[in-house]
C-alpha cells in the first residue's frame, strides 16, 4: 500500500506539473483493454521504486522525440490507462537503446527486442508476452506476403525495350520491406532515415489490407503516394515514368510533327523518332538542365534547341584527308576499304562515312576545304570533267534521305576561294591515300577551277531548277581573295548566284 500510494503522489505531482501534450510523448503503450487490466494488475500497480530501469531513466532522461517509434500491443477493445506509465516505460526503452548502440541507429526488430526486454525486467511479463504474440502475428502476416516480380532470363537494355519477353516469367518473392529502403535511398536519393520512415508506412498500408499477394507496380503507387503525402515533390520526380499517354501517341502516328522542317512525311522511321525525342527531352529537363533552365523552357522563355538529343554532340568537321590516307575503316561496316584511287571512289566513301557519323550528332556534318583537299585527284580533269564530278558529289549529299527520321543528311561543304597560307606548304595526299610529291599551294588554281566547278551546280540546282538545301556551300573569304584577281572573280560569282538562289553562305576568314 506504501508503494501504491506513492507512484499516485508521484503521478499528482507530475499532473500538477502540467500534462504533455500528444505529440510531446515519447510513445504510448497499450494493452488489452479492460479486460487485460484486469487481468494483469501488476502494470498499474508496480512501484517505481522497484525498477531500476525507471530509476535509471528518471536520472538520465533523454528529451522526447516525436519520431520515437510507438511501443505498441495488441489493441483490442481500447487504450491502456496510465499513459504516464507508458512514457516511464518508452523512456526506459529509449535510455537502454542509446546506450546499446551509441549514436548508431537501430533496427526496428532491435527496437522491438528491447520492448520485451523492459517489459519483462520492470514485472509486466504479462503485457510481454501479449507483445511477443502481437509480433509473432505480424511477422507471419508478412511472411504470408508474397511480392509478384517479373524476372528475365539475361538483364540488359535490349531486354528492357521489349515489352513482350518469351524469356520472362513470374516470380513469386518474400515480402522485404529493405528493399523500398534501399530502392528510395538508391533512386529517390531520400537520406535512410526518411527511407525508413516511408518504407514502414507503405508496410502498413499493406498488411492493413489483408492482401497476400501484390505486384511490384501496385508497391510502387504506394510508395509514390507517400512521397506525396509527406511533401517530397521533388524526390517524386526521381521516381516517375517517363513516356506519353496513348492519345499523344495516337496524334504522332496519324498527324506529323512540325517541330523538324526537315522531316517532310509522316513515315515510320519519322514516327520512332518523335517518340524516342519525347521521352529524351523528359529526361534531358529533369536530369540533365537544371531547374531554372527547364522551367524556363516550359514557360517559353527560352528554347532548347535539339532538346531531344541529350546524349548526342551537336556538330562538328570532318577532314578528308583522313579517308583519302586510310580508307573507308568504320567500326559499324563490317567490310572497308583501301584509299580512294578515283575522285568518284573517294565520293563514295565520304557519303558512307558522313552517313555513318550522323548517329552520333545532333546537327551539321561540315567538310573542310573540299576544293582544295579534291585537288590532286581531279588534277588531270577537264573543266567539264570536274564539273561531273561536283555535280555527282552535290546530288549524292543531297539525296541522303536516311538521316534521323527519314531527313536528308544534314551537311556542310567548306569551299574556299584559294589555298590559305596555313595550308600552301602542306604536302598533298593524293590517289592511293599516297603524297604527291607537291604542297597544296601548288594545287591553287585547280582547286579554283574545282571551286568555280561546284558554284556552278549549285546555282542550276536539280532537274527541276529546285535549290539544294543540302550539302550547303560554305564560301569562305579571307583578305587574299580581295587582292588575287582570281579569287575575286570567285567571290563575284558567289555573290551573283546568292542573288539568285541564296544558295551561298559567305564566311569570312582572318
Amino acid at each position: 500500500m506504501h508503494h501504491s500510494g506513492s507512484y499516485r503522489n508521484g503521478v499528482a505531482r507530475r499532473r500538477r506539473g502540467g500534462a504533455r501534450s500528444a505529440s510531446g510523448r515519447a510513445a504510448v503503450v497499450t494493452a488489452t483493454g479492460r479486460e487485460g487490466a484486469r487481468r494483469c494488475p501488476d502494470m498499474l500497480r508496480r512501484p517505481r521504486s522497484r525498477c531500476p530501469a525507471m530509476r535509471a531513466s528518471a536520472r538520465r532522461r533523454p528529451p522526447p522525440q516525436r519520431d520515437t517509434p510507438p511501443i505498441r500491443a495488441p489493441d483490442y477493445r481500447g487504450a491502456f490507462a496510465d499513459r504516464l506509465l507508458a512514457e516511464e516505460l518508452a523512456s526506459a526503452v529509449t535510455f537502454f537503446l542509446e546506450k546499446k548502440f551509441e549514436g548508431r541507429i537501430p533496427d526496428i526488430e532491435d527496437i522491438q527486442d528491447m520492448v520485451e526486454k523492459v517489459l519483462i525486467e520492470t514485472g509486466h511479463a504479462k503485457t510481454a508476452k501479449a507483445y511477443i504474440l502481437y509480433r509473432e502475428k505480424r511477422a507471419q502476416i508478412r511472411q504470408s506476403i508474397k511480392v509478384r516480380k517479373s524476372t528475365r532470363a539475361v538483364g540488359s537494355s535490349t531486354d528492357i525495350s521489349l515489352l513482350v519477353d518469351p524469356g520472362s516469367k513470374e516470380e513469386l518473392v518474400p515480402w522485404d520491406k529493405s528493399r523500398i529502403q534501399h530502392a528510395l535511398v538508391k533512386e529517390a536519393e531520400l537520406d535512410p532515415y526518411d527511407a525508413r520512415k516511408i518504407a514502414s508506412a507503405v508496410e502498413q498500408k499493406i498488411l492493413n489490407s489483408g492482401i497476400n499477394r501484390i505486384s511490384t507496380s501496385l508497391i510502387r503507387e504506394l510508395v509514390d503516394n507517400e512521397l506525396f503525402e509527406r511533401g517530397f515533390s521533388a524526390k517524386l520526380a526521381k521516381q516517375s515514368i517517363i513516356g506519353m499517354p496513348k492519345y499523344d501517341l495516337d496524334q504522332l502516328i496519324f498527324s506529323r510533327s512540325n517541330e523538324n522542317s526537315n522531316i517532310t512525311a509522316n513515315n515510320p522511321e519519322a514516327i520512332n523518332l518523335a517518340i524516342a525525342e519525347t521521352t529524351l527531352k523528359q529526361y534531358a529537363l529533369q536530369e540533365v538542365f537544371s531547374r531554372e533552365v527547364a522551367d524556363a523552357h516550359l514557360r517559353g522563355a527560352v528554347h532548347l534547341h535539339d532538346l531531344g538529343y541529350p546524349t548526342r554532340v551537336y556538330c562538328s568537321s570532318h577532314s578528308l584527308e583522313y579517308l583519302k590516307k586510310y580508307g573507308l575503316c568504320l567500326g559499324n561496316l563490317d567490310t572497308r576499304s583501301a584509299p580512294a584511287k578515283h575522285a568518284r571512289t573517294l565520293t563514295g566513301h565520304l557519303n558512307t562515312f558522313l552517313a555513318s557519323m550522323q548517329a552520333y550528332y545532333a546537327g551539321a556534318l561540315g567538310v573542310g576545304y573540299i576544293n582544295i583537299l579534291y585537288a590532286p585527284y581531279v588534277a588531270h580533269m577537264s573543266y567539264d570533267e570536274m564539273r561531273q564530278e561536283a555535280q555527282h558529289m552535290i546530288f549524292s549529299g543531297s539525296q541522303s534521305a536516311f538521316s534521323r527520321g527519314g531527313q536528308t543528311l544534314f551537311l556542310d561543304f567548306n569551299v574556299h576561294t584559294g589555298v590559305p597560307r596555313y595550308m600552301q606548304n602542306v604536302p598533298a595526299i593524293g590517289p592511293s591515300g599516297k603524297p604527291t610529291g607537291k604542297t597544296y599551294g601548288e594545287y591553287a588554281a585547280v582547286a579554283a577551277q574545282f571551286c568555280r566547278a561546284l558554284l556552278d551546280v549549285w546555282r542550276e540546282g536539280d532537274c527541276d531548277h529546285r535549290v539544294f538545301a543540302f550539302p550547303k556551300c560554305d564560301f569562305h573569304i579571307n583578305d587574299d581573295t580581295f587582292n588575287d584577281p582570281v579569287q575575286l572573280d570567285l567571290l563575284k560569282y558567289a555573290c551573283q548566284i546568292a542573288s539568285e538562289n541564296g544558295v551561298p553562305y559567305f564566311v569570312f576568314d582572318r
